[in-house]
């Protein structure tokens, strides 16, 4: 017994050793890599993520991928590309065709090569006819249409049957080869007979049905039993063979019977159940007590043995597949908070609450057990929307700083100091160093290491750590070769190794020091193979660089966020031209090598 006990405490330690740290804050860019940043453009409030992809969706924002053609609340999305451990935009996308208040990017869901994008109030169907009001649309995008990393769309999908205010579109999720999208004000049941307002519906598409990349309806599904205003559909998700859609205004438990006012549910799909490409119900969940106005189904999020749903500003409840029965799904978690999100996937949840976001993991204090592991806290409205693929978290803040952004969190070690400080002066032809750290466990050492390009990094020398720390404390290292006249920017760049005892390690942020006149040097290191840096005296006065290649092609440009550098590791070796806009208005130019 004893020995079981120990298993379990080490196995639990081992568990918590990993969190989720916050490895990203992004906000929105046009194509031209120029701000996008609107005050109530509500970037942030759907977001999605899938492997080294994400998407946030931005209903109301206006302005096409370029930044121009002003359409009032059109909406927009914008994907994101995990580049060696860097979050950058790589599109904005926006409907071929844009009308007021169409919403495009109300939802949003992305799977492997593919994303969809809901716009519920959207009104032609996919040949741009037969106008009906907010009758609802969603648009698919594939990875490498159009050109290698372009996201073009391949087709806009409609319910097979339209109506005013269906507002098809205002759920959606994609996994592998099959969509789902809901319309949680349609009032007809699956054979368009028995009308009753608002019940709600959702529509489950496959890929390739009807022809190559075409996405064409398989079935349409509404819950056994109807009422007026269940909203079936205010929330849905798919993966592999089963889909969730929540009902969150609906008002019976499982047997349809004690009504509770708005108490909710959600109803779980399988493919396959009843007929071939049917998908058939396998089960109507409710929470376990319920009560008037708890509105579960919120949220809903399904992947792999487990569903997790909101019940709004009450909890986040976590089913199992075959818990009591062969594809029954029950109950096994009941974590109270304010939930207006969830997400799921392998051994951990997140639930999206107000401004925050807490994570918990699967048999983290016993089997079957979630586990909370940390919640993070922001304001703007941060947790409105998650998202959640392996060990990425995405989660939206659709009014932080009034434009929204969005946060990505990376599963792994904790952190082994927490640095408040890290900063370069040159003293002379040396570099003095200093750092600051206001909690330090379990703290081994610091290595200061040193790189011209921020890809081939030197270590300079080690200072040791005070291993266990709860107050502030201050380190400084000095390089005594700082200055090489060789370098061509005369820049050097520096971060800190900071390491646990059990091994384990993380790096700082990068921080520069210049020496010498870098007037003519604004772009460093010459010759590059990875990344480009703007002089740091230069960086308040410039607007905007732009990489030209010898035929005159603009092949990069960048304007936000110049401090992290402008990747070239996906050009061409060759001579390039780097273009400096000024915000003054004046323009320089500086010759640049690529090499590999």
């Amino acid at each position: 017994m004893i020995l079981l006990c120990i298993i379990f405490l080490v196995s639990l330690l081992n568990a918590s050793a990993q969190i989720w740290n916050k490895v990203a804050k992004v906000n929105a860019l046009n194509n031209d890599s120029s701000s996008a940043k609107t005050a109530n453009d509500e970037y942030g409030s759907a977001v999605s993520i899938s492997g080294n992809y994400a998407i946030v969706g931005s209903y109301n924002e206006s302005e096409d991928g370029d930044g121009l053609n002003t359409v009032s609340r059109a909406g927009s999305a914008y994907i994101l590309y995990n580049d060696g451990g860097t979050w950058v935009q790589v599109k904005k996308i926006v409907a071929p065709v844009r009308e007021d208040a169409d919403n495009f990017g109300n939802s949003v869901s992305i799977s492997g090569d593919y994303v969809i994008v809901g716009a519920h109030q959207e009104d032609e169907d996919s040949a741009e006819g037969n106008t009906s009001f907010n009758a609802g649309s969603a648009y698919i995008f594939k990875k490498d249409q159009g050109g290698p990393d372009n996201w073009g769309l391949v087709k806009k999908i409609t319910a097979s049957t339209r109506d005013i205010q269906d507002r098809f579109g205002y759920s959606v999720s994609i996994s592998g080869n099959y969509a789902i999208v809901s319309a949680y004000l349609e009032d007809e049941d699956m054979d368009e007979t028995n009308t009753l307002e608002n019940s709600g519906s959702a529509y489950i598409f496959q890929k390739d049905q009807g022809g190559a990349d075409n996405w064409g309806q398989v079935r349409k599904i509404t819950a056994p039993v109807r009422g007026i205003v269940d909203w079936f559909g205010f929330s849905v998700s798919i993966s592999g063979d089963y889909a969730i859609v929540g009902a969150n205004f609906e008002d019976e438990d499982t047997l349809e019977t004690n009504t509770l006012s708005g108490s909710g549910s959600a109803y779980i799909f399988k493919k396959d159940q009843g007929g071939a490409d049917n998908w058939g119900l396998v089960k109507k969940i409710t929470a376990d007590v319920r009560a008037d106005g708890d509105s579960f189904g919120w949220s809903v999020s399904i992947d792999g043995s487990y569903a997790i749903v909101a019940a709004y500003t009450k909890a986040g409840y976590i089913f199992k597949k075959d818990q009591g029965g062969t594809d029954n799904w029950g109950q096994v978690q009941k974590r109270s908070s304010w939930a207006a999100s969830v997400a799921i996937s392998g051994d951990y949840a997140v639930v999206g609450g107000s401004s925050s976001a807490s994570f918990y993991m699967k048999d983290l204090g016993g089997t079957d057990n979630w586990g909370p592991m940390q919640t993070a806290n922001h304001g703007g409205n941060f947790g409105f929307a998650v998202g959640m693929s392996g060990d990425f978290t995405i989660v939206g803040a659709y009014s932080d700083d009034t434009f929204g952004a969005a946060y990505i969190y990376n599963l792994g070690p904790p952190l082994p100091v927490t640095l408040v400080s890290f900063e370069a002066v040159r003293n002379e032809n040396q570099g003095l160093l200093s750092w600051a750290t206001t909690m330090e466990s379990n703290s081994a050492y610091f290595d200061i290491q040193k790189s011209n390009d921020a890809r081939a990094w030197q270590t300079l020398g080690r200072v040791w750590a005070a291993v266990n720390s709860d107050h502030l404390r201050s380190y400084t290292f000095t390089d005594h070769h700082a200055l090489n006249e060789d370098s061509p920017g005369l820049v050097n760049l520096y971060r800190l190794k900071m390491a646990d005892i059990d091994g384990s390690f993380a790096y700082s942020r990068i921080v520069s020091l210049s020496f010498g006149d870098a007037r003519n040097a604004v772009l460093y290191p010459n010759p590059v193979s990875y990344k480009l840096f703007c002089n740091p005296a230069d960086v308040p006065k410039i607007e905007s660089v732009a990489i030209v290649n010898s035929a005159g092609q603009i092949v990069s440009r960048s304007a936000e966020n110049l401090k992290a550098g402008i990747p070239v590791d996906r050009l061409t070796p060759g001579v390039y031209v780097g273009q400096i806009r000024n915000k003054a208005g004046t323009f320089q130019s500086q010759k640049i090598i690529v090499v590999r």
